[in-house]
């Protein structure tokens, strides 16, 4: 695993090298988003998994160049990104309000700000970062 977090209900662990992300309640798996692929459902080597309040994951689907958004229900809903836009993104993190969340483009050595409606019909992203390296 190379990330875990959680809700209210519910505890996601990502598995990058078997390509998903599974949902466990009271320590058993519910179900399993994803498989290697490079489908728009499909993960490749996801890295990283946040959860906002409203019930959205947000999964930083490294070997995709993506960034892959799902219901907490495990509905797709759809990708940001995508080769030629990010490249190996790494970490993820999301506001609890589910409009704006944060990857680290590790390829691109960026951080990028992700906006998005509720109802996810408009998609915008921002540098707030170009060449963010640590000393």
């Amino acid at each position: 695993p190379t990330s875990v977090t959680g809700d209210n209900r519910n505890m996601y662990v990502c598995d990058s090298l078997n390509c998903r992300v599974v949902a466990y309640y009271n320590n058993q798996p519910l179900y399993t988003i994803g498989q290697k692929g490079k489908s728009p459902r499909d993960l490749d080597r996801p890295s990283c998994v946040a959860v906002d309040e409203f019930g959205t994951m947000f999964i930083a689907d490294s070997f995709n160049d993506r960034v892959c958004v799902y219901s907490t229900e495990g509905e797709w809903k759809f990708n940001v990104g995508g080769r030629g836009n990010m490249n190996k993104p790494r970490g993820i993190a999301c506001t609890k309000d589910g409009n704006t969340f944060v990857v680290s483009d590790t390829g691109n050595q960026k951080i990028r700000v992700c906006y998005t409606t509720l109802l996810f019909s408009a998609r915008r992203v921002s540098v707030i970062a170009h060449r963010f390296r640590y000393i």
